[in-house]
């Protein structure tokens, strides 16, 4: 079932900031700023790629003609856990999100930005929005698309876009998908969180500069910035704060979440989202 705006409770561990500022501040979600939010539960008990079909056939059936997808974020129980087939569960969340996108009859320009990380054993969340804006997707040029991902990682490639640039008529929202340490396809410095950190400060201005808005995420013209911080371990907090406290304006929202991250060998992921 799928339920209006962003959930009041959360799946993961927030380790750092405030539960007000787990989501994106986007304007109360006002339909007449041309913003819809919504969400809904993954159960942990359904197999993992049919539960996530059904889930798209769902959400997709909510867009309104003038309306576009353009932001998912996905808490998915035992994320890297191995399957029977011998993929792991990250793998069937892909072969569930492409058939559940391949049902529909909706004609995409390409895939909304996106996110993927671990729920534990609990029930898992999707959370989306939708916009009547204009919008343009972003790739990072030292970054394989995810979509045209080697079979290695799964049958399906993650369908999403590095990054989705909204406009309406009262502002710009850069949503800048999940990043994490890897360049081409592959991940760099596994199991090295600071040596992570590095990359994907890297990755996370490339993106940043790919779409327009310079190495400093807007510079000092933002309305707004939100940081959310996924860490696999939670000892690994300090060296995030220190990153973050270098990186992140003194107004800029900030929250880290305990979550196993979609590749065993990711120490972190970071969403980002900007509003000017």
């Amino acid at each position: 079932m799928i339920r209006p705006g962003f959930p009041r409770t959360r799946a993961g561990e927030l380790i750092s900031g405030n539960t007000g500022d787990v989501w994106p501040p986007l304007g109360n979600g006002s339909e007449a700023e041309g913003w819809r939010m919504g969400h809904t539960e993954i159960s942990s008990s359904d197999v993992l790629a049919a539960s996530m079909r059904r889930i798209y056939a769902d959400i997709l059936g909510q867009v309104p003609e003038g309306w576009a997808l353009c932001r998912l974020w996905h808490f998915v129980p035992d994320i890297n856990e191995p399957t029977s087939a011998g993929r792991d569960r990250y793998m069937d969340f892909c072969m569930g999100r492409e058939a559940g996108f391949a049902d529909s009859s909706l004609i995409l320009k390409g895939w909304p930005a996106a996110s993927a990380v671990g729920a534990g054993q609990s029930p898992g969340l999707v959370a989306f929005v939708l916009t009547r804006g204009c919008v343009r997707l972003v790739e990072n040029p030292f970054q394989t698309p995810a979509w045209r991902y080697p079979e290695r990682y799964g049958p399906s490639p993650p369908a999403f876009s590095r990054a989705c640039e909204v406009k309406t008529p009262g502002e710009s929202v850069l949503f800048v998908s999940g990043t994490a340490s890897v360049r081409g396809s592959e991940t760099l410095h596994a199991g090295d969180t600071l040596s992570q950190i590095q990359v994907t400060e890297e990755n996370l201005r490339e993106v940043s500069m790919a779409a327009g808005w310079g190495r400093d995420f807007g510079g000092t013209g933002v309305r707004w910035r939100h940081w959310r911080v996924y860490l696999r371990h939670k000892a690994d907090l300090p060296a995030a704060q220190a990153w973050l406290a270098r990186v992140a304006g003194p107004a800029d929202l900030v929250v880290m979440i305990q979550a196993d991250i979609c590749r065993a060998d990711l120490m972190l992921e970071v969403d980002l989202t900007v509003c000017r």
